[in-house]
């Protein structure tokens, strides 16, 4: 599970605050709040898509999508790129939740045909799936995010003991010299 810095959880706390209210805001707003070069500041991009892919594999909306450029009043053009970073795991659960066929993502692809509206359509889905995400938050969220951080660590843990388990029944699988009886 990958960790947030402390920048990238002060971000990601406003956000949720801009996501339970149901709005969205600028880059612009974001970079002055927190300190970044620029609205155009790569960290800035790098702590957003961070933030998102944290959220996503705690099963939880692309938080970052709440976020917007000042004039077209959408999210901006590396939005869709977290897609390439993400597992396919993550990839094929995204989708399933919006209802969208995986391989939109890759029609997403800047050089790619019809590359705007499926961006469009992927951008939208997101903001909508974050406002209600968050428009169901209740007293109990704190319990169900520390659940869901010990399901994903019991489901990494898990994983690292099949891979020790498979290891250790393939040791025992190759032929060993043994020590002959007279």
């Amino acid at each position: 599970m990958r960790q947030l810095t402390g920048r990238q959880e002060e971000v990601r706390q406003y956000l949720l605050t801009v996501a339970e209210q149901e709005r969205t805001v600028t880059y612009g707003h974001v970079a002055a709040r927190f300190g970044y070069a620029t609205p155009r500041d790569n960290a800035l991009f790098t702590d957003l898509g961070e933030v998102s892919l944290y959220e996503l594999e705690c099963r939880r909306p692309m938080l970052s999508a709440v976020v917007v450029n000042q004039s077209k009043s959408k999210a901006g053009g590396g939005f869709p790129t977290l897609c390439g970073l993400m597992t396919d795991e993550l990839r094929n659960r995204l989708a399933s939740r919006l209802g969208m066929d995986v391989t939109l993502f890759q029609r997403m692809e800047p050089d790619a045909p019809m590359a705007e509206r499926h961006y469009n359509t992927f951008w939208k889905a997101c903001l909508d799936e974050v406002f209600k995400w968050h428009a169901l938050r209740d007293p109990n969220q704190p319990m169900r995010e520390h659940l869901d951080s010990l399901r994903i660590t019991l489901e990494r843990r898990i994983g690292e003991l099949e891979q020790r388990v498979a290891a250790l029944a393939a040791n025992l699988e190759e032929p060993t010299a043994r020590p002959m009886h007279h």
